[in-house]
């Protein structure tokens, strides 16, 4: 007995091409873009214990925030991204021996671009790291 064939011809290669089209490409994109998020995300992590750990060098709370800020663009473009992605906060209460010191990074993380859907901006994403001021030095 032979095989009956299809009754529509070609039905088949229309569905496949439509579930590309509407199904596979977005996906992909969608995949691609969201892979960028945990390299930003690993780099203000980075860019906050690196910066926590320079701050707590200094003698002053100015003198701080300027060596969190400059350690933190420099992670930055060691990594790629510009600086002015990153915003670096510092929390203190009080600048004296003991004294815990907490370098917030927040990054802009990339916006998700899907042909044919739209464009989504999820925002920002920050991270913390605490340091503390060592207990048996001199502070200016």
């Amino acid at each position: 007995m032979k095989p009956q064939e299809p009754s529509e011809p070609g039905f088949i290669a229309v569905e496949w091409v439509a579930a590309i089209v509407l199904l596979l490409i977005p996906m992909v994109l969608l995949g691609a873009g969201i892979s960028r998020w945990p390299e930003r995300q690993q780099i203000a992590r980075a860019a906050a214990g690196e910066g926590a750990r320079a701050a707590v060098q200094a003698d002053t709370a100015l003198e701080a925030f300027q060596l969190a800020n400059e350690v933190a663009d420099e992670v930055a473009l060691n990594y790629g991204v510009t600086p002015s992605d990153m915003t670096v906060r510092i929390e203190n209460p009080v600048w004296e021996r003991g004294e815990d010191l907490t370098v917030t990074i927040t990054i802009a993380m990339p916006a998700l671009d899907i042909p044919g859907m739209g464009s989504w901006d999820p925002g920002s994403w920050s991270v913390s790291s605490t340091q503390r001021i060592e207990d048996f030095r001199g502070l200016g």
